[in-house]
């Protein structure tokens, strides 16, 4: 065997052992989702919902919070029992393992096993779709909505926090969360729109090798926009996805969102965190702080400036215009 037919060999066997150790995984967490414990009443604290655009910085400041405040949340590894989330985090003793000291991520995904995850497939089985990823009220599963409302009441329970979610899809579903939890809280992290749209370009083109793989949130109507070209696709993505959000924003009272400016975040972080803060105190969280707030930064260092070509940035601008988005 030459030198090319075994790093070939190697590379099929870590595939197939990636697919058992997934095939391994899926079974188990079949298995234990009937030991999800049972809870009678909706979670003790009210769960609070990081949303956002994809790219508008959602990830640092979940990171941010994590660090500086205590709160039950999915970590890398407990994400990857979606259905026994809560069963799994209690076997773990998830609640008792430190959150890691680092603010880098790639396209969402944070470092080390207990960094705050996405969860991704959890959100996916409570909200499960073939087309979109947009959810109303009158669309959730009752049966499902009793595992979420479940689950993570459970979390909570186990951390003895607050639930602490992001993952850009439920920007899409602000008003299906806020009927299914009635006390949720939002923290809404605005970011310049056509840096967002810059930025995701750049993240299809790294995580699919070209501009026309889709990538992030899948707001409805989208998948029927496929065949259009990158750009333009790239910019009715942030457009209907900003529209859906601003819409189920004005259906609720002002109280229950908090917005953050992701420049603004970047520039006085501490600043940011305070106000918010101050926000979950008015809702009668007294959040228990954490002894690595410390390593919260005093700035970060914001991704901001226009780096497209011109007539790329002339179609995103034109189509975001078109929507009224800008």
């Amino acid at each position: 065997m030459n030198g090319d037919e075994e790093l070939n060999m190697r590379a099929r066997l870590g595939r197939f052992a990636r697919g058992a150790a997934g095939s391994a995984i899926r079974l188990l967490d079949a298995s234990l989702a009937p030991f999800v414990p049972v809870r009678s009443g909706r979670p003790q604290h009210p769960p609070i919902f990081i949303v956002g655009l994809p790219r508008s910085g959602t990830t640092v400041v979940y990171q941010a919070m994590t660090t500086v405040w205590r709160f039950a949340y999915i970590n890398n590894i407990t994400e990857r029992f979606p259905r026994s989330n809560a069963c799994v985090s209690r076997l773990l003793r998830a609640h008792a393992w430190r959150v890691p000291p680092e603010f880098t991520s790639y396209v969402g995904r944070t470092p080390g096993p207990s960094g705050p995850s996405e969860g991704i497939a959890f959100w996916q089985h409570a909200f499960p779709s073939e087309t979109h990823e947009a959810v109303e009220p009158e669309e959730v599963d009752p049966e499902r909505e009793r595992w979420l409302v479940n689950s993570v009441a459970s979390l909570s329970e186990q951390f003895d926090a607050p639930f602490l979610s992001k993952v850009p899809c439920n920007s899409l579903r602000i008003s299906a969360l806020a009927a299914i939890f009635p006390d949720a809280l939002f923290v809404v992290v605005r970011r310049d729109l056509m840096d967002v749209a810059q930025s995701l370009l750049k993240a299809r083109r790294e995580r699919c090798g070209n501009a026309r793989g889709h990538y992030s949130v899948i707001p409805r109507g989208l998948e029927d926009l496929g065949d259009l070209p990158p750009v333009e696709y790239v910019a009715q993505q942030v457009a209907m996805t900003e529209i859906a959000m601003r819409e189920a924003l004005e259906s609720l009272p002002g109280s229950r969102f908090h917005e953050i400016d992701y420049v603004d975040f970047c520039a006085e972080p501490r600043d940011v965190l305070a106000q918010f803060e101050q926000f979950a105190s008015g809702h009668g969280l007294e959040l228990e702080r954490r002894s690595t707030m410390s390593r919260v930064p005093p700035a970060f260092e914001a991704s901001q400036g226009i780096c497209m070509p011109a007539v790329e940035r002339k179609t995103i601008e034109k189509t975001l215009v078109r929507n009224r988005v800008i």
